[in-house]
């Protein structure tokens, strides 16, 4: 798993650790979906990840490396309406009296 023992014992318990190599064992992910998830958990743990600008949410390719958030840019997010806007909207659309 990559991790000495001394710090593997710090985490988790010897029933975890043999439950966790009795899945591995059981169902074993591909290479490139083990790379994917080592690398977003090491982004989430170490960084770089930053929160998101004010008024925006977190967005899938937040946590996608560099290359990939070039090819597949986060979506804009219409801005927050009021009450009043949302249901002049409504209205408009024949949704509500």
């Amino acid at each position: 798993m990559g991790t000495p023992l001394q710090q593997l014992q710090q985490t988790m318990t010897a029933q975890e650790f043999a439950q966790h190599y009795a899945l591995e064992c059981e169902e074993p992910l591909p290479a490139a979906q083990w790379s994917m998830a080592a690398a977003l958990l090491a982004a989430t743990a170490n960084g770089p990840l930053q929160p998101p600008a004010p008024g925006r949410l977190w967005h899938a390719g937040d946590f996608m490396p560099a290359l990939w958030q070039q090819a597949n840019p986060a979506p804009e997010i219409a801005p927050v309406q009021t009450v009043d806007e949302i249901m002049a909207a409504a209205r408009a659309a024949g949704m509500v009296q």
